[in-house]
């Protein structure tokens, strides 16, 4: 039997059986395996590109999460403020840090060489007068040897506030 023939059945039955394609429908399922193919590609691209968006979203919140719960267990965090130096305080050769926003006293140090050094803002007369006590302090309590000790001293007028 040849398969073209037309024969009577007394019945009918489906069965699994092997079928060959045809070279047409070899080439269309060649055509749908590479759409196919490239579409996969797509999808896997657009899910690498998502997962790395939703990847930096997650570090971000993490990011946001640890430093959230940094600041309540450590009660605190470090921040630049603003402070106040008093010199000569509370002894002279001292400096007291104070923080402007509070008032606290951050701090208590030995004043710097160059706060040491600080100018003077006096008049001439009052230079002259403080000059002139130093030196008779010293030679009332015998630091200063007069039969051997010249002093001089030279004042000079600076308006205030120019320099």
């Amino acid at each position: 039997m040849s398969g073209k023939e037309k024969v009577e059945f007394d019945r009918k039955e489906q069965l699994i059986l092997r079928c060959d394609f045809t070279e047409e429908e070899l080439k269309g399922f060649s055509k749908e395996l590479a759409r196919s193919t490239a579409q996969l590609a797509q999808a896997e691209e657009e899910k690498k590109a998502a997962m790395a968006q939703f990847a930096e979203r997650m570090t971000g919140q993490k990011a946001l999460l640890s430093g959230l719960a940094r600041k309540i267990n450590e009660g605190y965090e470090m921040r630049m403020v603003e402070c106040g130096i008093k010199l000569d305080s509370p002894i002279a050769g001292t400096t007291r840090v104070i923080r402007l926003d509070t008032g606290e006293v951050v701090k208590e140090r030995a004043m710097h060489a160059d706060e040491l050094q600080r100018s003077l803002e006096l008049s001439p007369d009052e230079l002259s007068n403080q000059v002139f006590q130093k030196v008779a302090g010293e030679v009332n309590s015998g630091a200063l040897d007069t039969a051997t000790t010249t002093v001089r001293a030279t004042v000079s007028s600076t308006p205030k506030g120019k320099k």
